[in-house]
């Protein structure tokens, strides 16, 4: 099964049969835009385990095309795709500021000169003009 029909089979159940589920992560926002963090898993062998790979999952991003792709669905047959090009216009946008943030890291990080290269730099200022005395 692939996962985002497994997301989407999950997430379609009703609420009694959610309970069943072996592990589960939440979050939700409140209007102080604080996060709450709700999770989750059975008392059966391995199912921290089960819960240890979805957080896994989650946090190391695995997950993100496959959840763009439900929300995408979910809104269009709420008839909210714009509701969804927002999300995704959001996104894209703290993406790029992300990157270029890390450009300007790396930018920074670059501007120290290697050993070598400071001969170079000042070899006009310590080294006579004349090639033979080097």
């Amino acid at each position: 099964m692939k996962l985002i029909a497994a997301i989407k089979k999950f997430f379609s159940r009703k609420e009694k049969e959610k309970e069943k589920a072996l592990a589960s992560l939440k979050f939700e926002v409140d209007s102080a835009g604080d996060i709450w963090i709700d999770c989750s898993w059975q008392d059966q062998p391995a199912a921290n385990i089960i819960f240890a790979d979805l957080m896994y999952k989650v946090m190391d991003g695995e997950l993100f095309a496959e959840t763009l792709s439900f929300i995408k669905e979910e809104c269009e047959k709420r008839n909210k795709l714009d509701n969804f090009i927002e999300i995704w216009a959001y996104l894209h946008t703290m993406e790029q500021e992300l990157n270029e943030e890390e450009a300007s890291e790396a930018s920074e990080d670059s501007t120290v000169v290697s050993p070598t290269k400071m001969l170079d730099i000042y070899k006009p200022k310590i080294i006579p003009d004349d090639e033979h005395l080097i």
